[in-house]
């Protein structure tokens, strides 16, 4: 990889766990209400708390994104995984968050609570400049 102009690294989202916690309880509430309470109800309680605990503790969540010179992009995942030379195809672009979208299936959502405000300005900036998406 040639000489990185941009590079953010990721803290964990506390408005991703949030909203996580908050999807899981409305689960766990509107399933209890239409389950008598027996022992399928001990078995949704389970379930809940393995969904949530899998979607916690994702393995190929993204830590560390980067872009070089040439406008490729390179990301670092939790479990090792490394995905390089990665064209931006599309974006979109929030107060809250960036979704980026790469070729190929690659994608990934930047929060503003998981990286530093000055970073997350310029990837904003970034994204929205018309010069990005030209060919």
């Amino acid at each position: 990889m040639t000489r990185s102009v941009f590079s953010v690294v990721f803290a964990l989202s506390k408005s991703i766990i949030l909203y996580l916690l908050i999807i899981h309880s409305l689960m766990l509430v509107t399933l209890l209400s239409l389950v008598a309470f027996s022992w399928w109800s001990l078995l949704i309680i389970v379930i809940m708390v393995l969904s949530f605990s899998y979607f916690y503790k994702q393995t190929q969540c993204l830590i560390k994104l980067q872009r070089d010179a040439d406008n490729n992009w390179c990301c670092h995942y939790k479990n090792g995984r490394l995905q390089e030379k990665l064209r931006l195809t599309n974006s979109i672009v929030n107060v809250t968050f960036v979704m980026l979208y790469f070729e190929g299936r690659a994608s990934a959502i930047i929060m503003a609570d998981a990286v530093d405000a000055e970073l997350f300005r310029q990837l904003r900036v970034y994204c929205r400049d018309p010069k990005t998406f030209q060919k």
